[in-house]
């Protein structure tokens, strides 16, 4: 269900603090489809890695809230990735084996 923005960052910063890692450990990014993105693209383990996935109301508003995470908690990504349609926020712990570009 998509969510509000704020409730889209307070959700990932929340995560986040749960894993007792500092958010600069993490990358943030968008995608229309998040579990491709992280498992297939980034090679997150989705057994053992950290990460979540949020969706926000429109690609807009994801847009908003990956750049406002990546700012003001620090977070690797790059904003103006994705496309029209991607809703989803989505983040994880960078690891070895992940791959951030």
């Amino acid at each position: 269900m998509p969510r509000q923005e704020s409730n889209v960052i307070n959700d990932i910063f929340e995560y986040i603090r749960r894993t007792n890692t500092p958010p600069t450990e993490w990358y943030v990014g968008i995608a229309e489809d998040p579990q491709a993105r992280l498992f297939d693209g980034h090679g997150v383990n989705k057994d053992v890695d950290y990460w979540i996935y949020r969706e926000c109301i429109t690609a807009d508003a994801a847009r908003r809230v990956e750049l406002y995470v990546i700012t003001h908690y620090q977070t690797d990504g790059g904003s103006g990735g994705g496309s029209d349609v991607s809703r989803f926020v989505y983040a994880y712990k960078k690891e070895r084996h992940t791959r951030e570009a």
